[in-house]
């Protein structure tokens, strides 16, 4: 059984750029070691940062998380669909 938020790094090719997403409860969020897109982060100010934050920084030292690849083209409809994803969270 897993445990914690599942992270995703989408690697796109032929250019080898990613995005790392974190699965939350409710959405997915664009995560990097130093940023969130989670209301956690943006407004309450964490010290050591968020849950996801924290789950990303856990697998890139184990180097565990599920990887996609995706085409180049493809960076913008994803990246698109995961902001879209987090601006339609409500404020807790």
């Amino acid at each position: 059984m897993e445990k914690g938020p599942k992270v995703i790094r989408y690697r796109f090719e032929p250019s080898g750029r990613f995005l790392f997403v974190v699965q939350g409860r409710h959405h997915d969020y664009l995560t990097t070691l130093s940023f969130c897109t989670c209301y956690d982060y943006s407004f309450r100010r964490r010290p050591g940062g968020c849950v996801h934050m924290r789950a990303l920084r856990e697998a890139v030292e184990t180097g565990k998380w599920e990887e996609i690849v995706a085409g180049d083209e493809e960076f913008s409809q994803i990246f698109k669909y995961e902001v879209l994803d987090v601006l339609s969270e409500e404020p807790r």
